[in-house]
């Protein structure tokens, strides 16, 4: 394959993968227990940038993704302990801001310079957005989520660094 099919073909595997995330029922984990009077089993992540969007998964199993719709991404996260415990604590922030979020059946990429958060519940699926800057900046009751999710990212990063992705 030359470069362009490659890239078209990574961009297709981390679509499919989103989508796979988005369509996960409690169901199919077996022997969890979902969190609070949600039932929340995992939260997805997603930031708008000008080149595409990142996708930040995580499961109350403890495993954790993170794609990107131009292509590429980290997957297998719970094989990490870094970053299994970033991805539930994601989960578990997820208890304190699910009033916020209304039930969406619908899960749009955001906007460049918009952060969406998309819980999975027993019930459905919760949504949110908020504009990144102010996430960042703590101006938004969302931004702990908005953390946690990003040291997702960030113990992503410290593996690959370290040479233990591969």
């Amino acid at each position: 394959m030359d470069g362009s099919a490659d890239k078209a073909q990574n961009k297709q595997t981390s679509l499919g993968l989103r989508e796979q995330a988005f369509n996960i029922k409690i169901s199919d984990l077996k022997d969890i227990q979902p969190l609070g009077d949600y039932g929340i089993y995992g939260v997805i992540m997603e930031m708008g940038y000008p080149q595409g969007a990142g996708t930040v998964v995580c499961f109350i199993t403890g495993d954790a993704s993170v794609y990107f719709s131009n292509g590429g991404g980290m997957i297998g996260g719970i094989a990490h302990e870094t970053v299994r415990k970033a991805g539930l604590n994601l989960v578990h922030a997820s208890l304190n801001v699910i009033t916020m979020l209304q039930k969406t059946e619908v899960h749009p990429f955001p906007r460049e310079g918009w952060t969406i958060f998309y819980v999975l519940t027993k019930d459905g699926m919760y949504a949110a957005q908020a504009m990144t800057n102010d996430l960042g900046k703590k101006l938004n009751p969302l931004s702990p989520l908005f953390y946690a999710g990003n040291e997702v990212i960030t113990a992503f990063r410290l593996i690959d660094q370290a040479g233990q992705g591969k």
